[in-house]
Formats: structure tokens, sequence, C-alpha cells
């Protein structure tokens, strides 16, 4: 596979020097080479939005070091920015501070490998998916997922006990228990996955529009999601 680097850095001390700190890659092991990282840095204008902090001469020396170290920038879908900062009124600013980048060696081993931006959530950055075969095929098999939140429910205990049967072997209970433990999930807790993707899926496309131009009734529907998707996952 080759190297992967994944690194996050917060507060005032990854400010100027982020890129001085990480110049390793020449010096460091040979051959495919993936580094995603927050590097405080844009290429251009246009992948910030009211950005006061906007330098040219920086965004010059970003573009610099990249070449300089033989990177490509693997692209994006989703909302433009993985920064955001949302000010005391309705307005907000951010930047696409984060991103994916790579040597030729590693995109010519990995050819369909994209990135996507998923929504802010929990942090005012957006984690980065990347997907190193493109996007999957959907015809996969449905695997069974235990939740947390049942672990929550009292009744938990005894849903169990009346799946499970001493009269089958171990294999067979395994999968009338995650049967029946999915049914129950459904008429108790609903479909928490296709609840949490449609909120999910809500709440990026508003902060698509959101890093275009401000709004402030999406921008309060988006706290609203936010608040319904808290309390979908806990």
């Amino acid at each position: 596979m080759g190297v992967c680097a994944g690194i996050r850095e917060s507060g005032p001390s990854s400010e100027a020097p982020a890129l001085e700190r990480f110049v390793l890659v020449k010096t460091g092991p040979a051959g495919p080479w993936m580094v995603a990282r927050d590097f405080n840095s844009v290429i251009t204008r246009d992948e910030t939005s009211n950005y006061v902090s906007f330098s040219a001469q920086r965004s010059s020396d970003f573009v610099n070091w990249i070449n300089e170290e033989g990177f490509v920038d693997m692209g994006y879908s989703g909302p433009k920015l993985t920064w955001v900062k949302h000010e005391s009124t309705d307005g907000a600013k951010g930047a696409r501070l984060d991103r994916a980048m790579c040597n030729l060696e590693w995109r010519g081993r990995y050819p369909e490998a994209v990135v996507e931006h998923l929504p802010c959530v929990a942090s005012d950055h957006a984690p980065l998916l990347i997907r190193l075969y493109g996007r999957q095929c959907s015809n996969r098999l449905n695997f069974f997922h235990f939740q947390a939140a049942w672990i929550t429910h009292q009744d938990l205990q005894q849903v169990v006990g009346r799946i499970w049967s001493p009269e089958e072997n171990l294999a067979d209970n395994i999968r009338r228990v995650a049967d029946g433990l999915s049914s129950w999930n459904m008429d108790v807790f609903g479909n928490v996955y296709t609840r949490k993707r449609s909120l999910l899926s809500r709440i990026g496309g508003i902060q698509k529009i959101l890093a275009r131009r401000s709004h402030s009734g999406l921008r309060r529907l988006e706290r609203n999601l936010q608040t319904q998707l808290e309390e979908t996952l806990y």
C-alpha cells in the first residue's frame, strides 16, 4: 500500500511553521506516499469564504512546497470548505484547510482513490473520507452491526434471552440473535442507520450551500439538524 500519513493539529502551534515541520517526504521512506491533514493553508482565494486571514504570499509558498515535494492534490467531493467558524451572527467564515495529497507513485497504484468531505458535526473541521477503490458497489452483503444504543434499553437482555435457544448450536444462535435484534431495532429504535444517513446528507447539502453564500434560515436549520443527529446517535 505504501505510506499513508494522517496528522491532526490544533491550537496556535499549528500556524505558520506547519509546512516547515512536515518536510520529511524527501527524507522519509521511498515509494508510494499519501498524506491527509490540516495544512492550515489554501492554494487560492477561491478555497475560502469571508476568510480575512488569506495571504497570497502564504498560498504561493504552499503551492511551491507542494511542487517541491512532488505531491498531487487528490481533489474532493462534498462541501468546499473543510473548516468553518460560525460568528455570533448568522454569518460564517471558512476555508479548505484540510486536504489529501499523494505522490505520482501512490496515485499510479490507486488511480480510483477518491476523497469525500464529510459534514462538520462534532468539530469545526470536516472529516476526510478516503476511498482507495472509488465508491463501492451497492450490491454488497448486509452485515449485522451491534448498535451501542441497544445497551441503554432495559429490555435488551430479555430479548436476547427469548431468541437464544439451548437446543441450537452457536452458529445458528448467532444468526437467530442477529435477525431478532435487527427486527427489534426496527420496532423499538427505528432504523438508526437510515436516519443518520438522512440527517448527514441534509447537513452536508446545507453546508455546501453555506460555503457559497450566507443564509440565516439555512444556518438555523443546520443547527436543528445537528441537534437531531446528536439525539439519534446518543
